[in-house]
């Protein structure tokens, strides 16, 4: 076993878990009798309009599923993600931003809320919804101004503020989130959602735009004042005003087969396929484990929870085996001008902990790799790292504190070799962490 495998088998279930596939596998088309069926339950589509629509890192995977199943049954189609392509004329991908929102983000988002109100009583759109989305979706609340908007994601996503946290934020000072997109839609409702989200609640996949919520404008106040968040006085003063009144009206009812919300696929998903592929290549026992590693797991922060997890099975476990995780852990970021994202940095510090124990904390042989599923990091063209026994060895301690405490990960891995490059995949299911421990 060495990181050629690993990174192959990473990509293996990166085909596997396709969002096209999903959508594909989700929607079902009888065109004999013009019914479309979603996990079971059946919709006539006589007499309907059938319109797409959507945003997220998956967005164009996603359509081209939805096309794949529905072809020309389609009316049309709007989706938001990094780019313009069209899917065979029916299905248009306009530009947006991410990590942070822009001025093509709230002109787009605008078209799409435009788009979705168009969808008569009797029709039925279809909403493909993916990580990213909260920041390529997005028109600012009445008395936000849009510019204050971005400087708050970007201090909130350079902090080490939980997700769930931020998405209480965004949805009090958004127009769309929080299920506040459903008071522009009048027809029924399907919503095929690819998670990024630990549990994968509805509510938060994209800060929820078609998932009723109660939107706490109080409680927002209160996380940005916890994480000692800069926050622009306009904002603020909106914060502290009247609540919203009536966070969604609209026809919808979100218990009746007028609205229907799936998760198509989520880091659970991922993770079970590609343990598959890396115990059919590689032959070898593989260890999964359920919990969403974030800021802490069991009550130790990420990094002891995973290393202490090696250790446990190394003593249960005599053979050479492959332990997987899945999460999200944040990085408080110090250096505003140091290059990594989460895994670079998470691998780092795997690597730190590793570092004084003798043979790679006890295998003759081991690999260690930590990578966004979407192939794109922060601000980095990188997925991750990934490094081995060799690597271990040399790497010199001193350095890795540097560039631990510079949040410079994205360096070091770069000179010695360790990034993990993809371009971006079409999937977002979070992040996924690998090690091998061989005797």
């Amino acid at each position: 076993m060495n990181k050629k495998n690993i990174l192959d088998s990473i990509k293996a279930a990166i085909v596997l878990e396709s969002p096209a596939r999903k959508v594909s596998e989700a929607l079902e088309y009888d065109s004999a009798s013009d019914t479309l069926a979603v996990r079971g339950r059946a919709f006539s589509l006589k007499g309907r309009k059938v319109y797409i629509c959507g945003f997220g890192k998956c967005a164009f995977e996603m359509a081209t599923g939805a096309y794949n199943s529905l072809g020309s049954r389609i009316d049309s189609g709007l989706l938001l993600s990094y780019g313009e392509a069209s899917i065979d004329g029916a299905i248009t991908i306009s530009r947006s931003s991410h990590p942070l929102p822009d001025e093509n983000t709230l002109l787009n988002s605008r078209r799409l809320v435009e788009f979705a109100g168009k969808a008569g009583e009797e029709d039925l759109l279809i909403c493909l919804v993916s990580g990213g989305g909260s920041s390529f979706f997005e028109v600012p609340a009445e008395g936000v101004d849009f510019n204050d908007l971005i400087a708050l994601n970007s201090s909130m996503v350079r902090s080490a503020m939980p997700i769930a946290e931020i998405n209480i934020v965004r949805k009090a000072l958004s127009a769309v989130k929080g299920g506040k997109f459903l008071r522009h839609i009048r027809s029924s409702l399907i919503t095929l959602a690819a998670s990024d989200t630990a549990g994968s609640d509805p509510a938060d996949i994209a800060s929820g735009p078609t998932r009723p919520c109660v939107i706490d404008k109080a409680a927002a106040l209160e996380i940005l004042e916890k994480h000692n968040i800069i926050v622009p006085h306009g904002v603020t003063s909106y914060l502290q005003g009247p609540s919203d009144p009536g966070c969604v009206k609209c026809n919808l009812n979100p218990n009746s087969k007028n609205m229907i919300f799936e998760v198509i696929a989520d880091n659970a998903s991922f993770l079970n396929a590609l343990g598959g592929v890396l115990k059919e290549r590689c032959g070898v026992k593989v260890f999964i484990t359920p919990k969403f590693l974030t800021g802490a797991a069991s009550g130790k922060n990420a990094v002891e929870f995973f290393v202490s997890s090696i250790d446990e099975i190394k003593k249960e476990y005599s053979k050479e085996f492959i332990f997987i995780a899945g999460g999200e852990v944040p990085v408080a970021v110090k250096n505003k001008n140091g290059r990594g994202g989460r895994c670079q940095h998470f691998a780092l510090e795997i690597m730190k902990a590793l570092k004084d124990r003798s043979a790679a904390a006890g295998f003759d042989k081991f690999v260690f790799a930590a990578f966004a599923t979407d192939g794109l990091e922060a601000f980095t063209n990188a997925a991750g790292a990934v490094f081995d026994e060799k690597d271990l060895s040399t790497a010199d301690l001193n350095e890795i504190y540097s560039s631990l405490n510079e949040n410079n990960s994205f360096d070091f891995f770069g000179k010695n070799g360790g990034l993990i490059v993809t371009g971006a995949t079409g999937l977002n299911a979070n992040d996924a962490f690998i090690a091998y421990c061989g005797v």
